[in-house]
């Protein structure tokens, strides 16, 4: 028996299908990362980790997988004339978002501060080609963070080493072997208790040359003299 479909169904699978066109944003995997000079980091290549739903020759409904995204920009975080990036490298996943019309015409003609919006050449809507890579999560639960705090901003790897600590009262607490960035106000603050006490501990070898040779006095740290008095003034630990 023949089995006439209504105007609702018909309706409902022409509205099935449109969405199915309609990208928003899935989990992808990095398979290329394009290294030439103009392009360095800025783009990828990328697998969707999602496939999607579509309806055979004979009307059954099968799954198929997405093909690869060739050339999606990265979006790394920027503003204000900085920006931060990662180290994207392949394997690597990422959170693929769909502009609502294509990128290829804003990519190569936009010009930042010219308030000129660009038209894209392309009619479709949240298609694949505008597909931006964001260096961001979610993470599968094979790979889940470690180390992710609720109170603490936390730096790590993913091997679950924590580099870097950033406390809401300020305080940024490093990992034991990480270098730490020197502040002006600090170490002008030691290099003086170091002056001070070499001062208690040393005596003037030359007789000539600065009024603190002479005297056997020292003087404070930012203050060393001209080039005679400091090549004429020589201490040593007694």
């Amino acid at each position: 028996m023949t089995v006439i479909p209504s105007a609702l169904d018909v309706q409902d699978e022409v509205t099935r299908q449109t969405l199915a066109d309609v990208h928003t944003c899935m989990p992808a995997e990095v398979v290329a990362v394009r290294t030439a000079a103009r392009d360095a980091r800025q783009f990828v290549d990328v697998l969707p980790l999602l496939q999607r739903a579509v309806i055979d020759a004979d009307g059954v409904e099968v799954n198929e997988a997405y093909p690869m995204l060739q050339m999606v920009p990265v979006g790394y975080m920027q503003g204000g004339g900085f920006f931060v990036s990662l180290p994207l490298r392949i394997g690597d996943v990422v959170t693929v978002v769909f502009a609502e019309r294509s990128l290829d015409s804003w990519i190569e003609s936009a010009i930042p501060g010219a308030h000129t919006p660009v038209v894209p050449g392309d009619l479709a809507t949240h298609s694949l080609q505008g597909a931006i890579a964001l260096p961001c999560g979610p993470a599968p639960r094979a790979t889940l963070l470690e180390g992710v705090d609720g109170a603490d901003m936390v730096v790590g790897t993913d091997n679950g080493t924590i580099l870097a600590r950033f406390t809401p009262t300020g305080d940024v607490v490093l990992a034991e072997g990480v270098h730490y960035v020197a502040l002006e106000n600090l170490v002008h603050t030691e290099l003086g208790k170091l002056w001070d006490a070499l001062g208690t501990h040393t005596h003037t070898v030359a007789t000539t040359g600065s009024a603190s040779a002479q005297s056997g006095t020292a003087a404070p740290p930012g203050s060393l003299g001209t080039a005679g008095s400091v090549a004429a003034t020589k201490t040593k630990a007694t």
